[in-house]
């Protein structure tokens, strides 16, 4: 079993890129962090160093590492994870780029939850989800994802959609995990104690939506709101935050992560002295 003392990454591109700096922060807690500027003088590194745990290529458009580039560093270390993070400029990458097949894509409005989530798994001994072998397919994550233990949890959730349809399924996924849910519907206040978040869906906070975060910040005052935004920029996500969200998630949302946080909120109100980071 890996010890967290032997997790190492190596970490290509740029680190001080406004995306990238929380990512690159978080990739910092657990593990021990070489930087390189591209993949040229990564493998210059490698030459000299034992293969790393975790090779993390940071996008911030396509093509910015060629998929020749990428396999030449796979032959000098094959058994080192690759990971893509992704900036915003590769949203659409996967239908009019060219990405590298066999390497795992986490944009930077996912990476901390789901690389400490994945770092733990390391850790304790089991696969993360970005650890998959290189033929595993774009679903199998997700297959990965439902087939995992579910933890019991509880506690009462506000949704707040515009549409009766996204509340109901965000509803329905919460009562699926344990949480009990009501569905704060537009113009239509709540007046409730005892919840323990609120999950409000949006599209990218801009003014008119920011008003109505922050309206139901003011009228929820002191529950934690996870915003879920349609693909964030930074832009949205400071907007959000201003406006009164303490997380931001993007759509769709990886459910595990919104588990996450939801977790570390409960262990918050127990006391916890074992209290998940966020």
């Amino acid at each position: 079993m890996i010890t967290q003392a032997e997790l190492t990454t190596l970490w290509i591109g740029d680190a001080a890129r406004p995306e990238f700096v929380a990512a690159a922060n978080v990739a910092a807690e657990r593990t021990r962090v070489t930087v390189c500027r591209d993949c040229d003088e990564a493998a210059a590194w490698l030459a000299r160093h034992d293969p790393p745990e975790i090779i993390v290529l940071a996008h911030q458009r396509p093509g910015r590492f060629s998929c020749t580039a990428i396999e030449r560093l796979r032959r000098l270390v094959p058994l080192s994870r690759m990971v893509a993070l992704l900036g915003s400029w590769c949203e659409g990458e996967t239908r009019t780029g060219d990405p590298c097949p066999g390497v795992q894509r986490i944009f930077w409005y996912d990476w901390p939850l789901q690389w400490r989530r994945g770092v733990e798994a390391l850790l304790a001994g089991r696969c993360p989800r970005w650890g998959l072998p290189l033929t595993a397919s774009s679903d199998e994550p997700l297959l990965m994802q439902g087939g995992m233990a579910r933890q019991s949890r509880n506690g009462l959730v506000v949704v707040a959609a515009r549409h009766y349809d996204t509340a109901e399924a965000l509803l329905a996924a919460c009562r699926s995990e344990g949480y009990a849910g009501v569905w704060r519907a537009p113009h239509v206040p709540l007046q409730l104690e005892g919840a323990l978040a609120a999950i409000w869906s949006g599209t990218d906070c801009r003014p008119g939506e920011a008003d109505q975060l922050r309206r139901l910040a003011e009228e929820l005052p002191g529950l934690p709101i996870a915003a879920l935004l349609s693909f964030p920029r930074v832009e949205d996500t400071v907007r959000a935050g201003e406006a009164g969200a303490a997380a931001v998630f993007s759509k769709p949302v990886w459910l595990d992560d919104l588990w996450d946080w939801l977790g570390a909120l409960s262990w918050r109100r127990c006391g916890s002295l074992n209290e998940p980071a966020v």
